[in-house]
């Protein structure tokens, strides 16, 4: 029998022809099962969410006293209170509706600056 001379990575030929299928089958598998596990619930959405509400988060940053906290893959986090859907941050903006409407005015800072969303997208990434 000739032996083959191993490569200069020590991988020996003989061993990736033999079970380098098994490999590519195994990563495959990891892939799709980590896909999966961590970016879909069960019925296929890649949306998490949570009902919250004024003892949830403090400080509130919100006028209405709860809401359901989304997480829409990859890192959209939006708040929905009375049937809009609104983005937290800059991931959800370009396709959710502009949190103003809802957002709490911060009477700390005065001159009508908003309370920081902070606490709701780090509790919403969180989902994610």
């Amino acid at each position: 029998m000739v032996e083959l001379e191993k490569p200069a990575t020590g991988v020996d030929p003989v061993l990736v022809r033999r079970y380098g299928r098994y490999f590519a089958a195994g990563a495959m598998a990891f892939i799709v099962a980590a896909t999966a596990w961590g970016c879909s619930l069960g019925d296929g959405s890649s949306t998490h969410s949570r009902t919250i509400s004024r003892s949830d988060l403090s400080p509130w940053p919100f006028v209405v006293s709860s809401g359901t906290l989304r997480c829409h893959a990859p890192g959209a986090v939006t708040f929905e209170a009375g049937g809009v859907e609104y983005a937290l941050n800059g991931s959800a903006h370009e396709s959710y509706a502009e949190p103003d409407p809802i957002w709490a005015a911060d009477p700390a800072l005065g001159s009508g600056l908003k309370m920081s969303l902070k606490p709701a997208i780090t509790a919403g990434l969180a989902l994610c």
